[in-house]
């Protein structure tokens, strides 16, 4: 019988291959890249809600500061003209008034 000569070839290790090498390294670079992007959107969603909360605050805060002054001022109207309600009124006026001048410069035209 005839022996069959064989020669064995080195396996790759799969682990020490270029192609490996160079897919892990690509990889690697691109979840640095996603991660890095990720944070970067994480970092920018909480500056934004920090100052949307801190500016909701100080504009409702600014808001309840206004009615106390239109408030106190009504009630000085009313103590010097003597009339009941007239103080009301007149701040009350001065309101719609303001608030159509602000519609009037910026309402949008099409």
């Amino acid at each position: 019988m005839e022996e069959k000569k064989t020669t064995k070839t080195p396996t790759k290790d799969p682990q020490n291959s270029w192609t490996a090498f160079l897919l892990d390294n690509i990889f690697q670079s691109i979840q640095s890249f996603v991660d890095g992007a990720v944070e970067s959107v994480h970092q920018a969603t909480r500056a934004f809600t920090r100052r949307l909360v801190r500016g909701t605050f100080l504009l409702l805060f600014a808001f309840l500061g206004i009615i106390f002054l239109l408030v106190g001022l009504a009630e000085l109207l009313s103590a010097a003209y003597q009339f009941p309600g007239s103080g009301e009124t007149i701040v009350g006026i001065f309101i719609l008034f303001t608030a159509l001048i602000l519609y009037i410069f910026t309402r949008d035209d099409y």
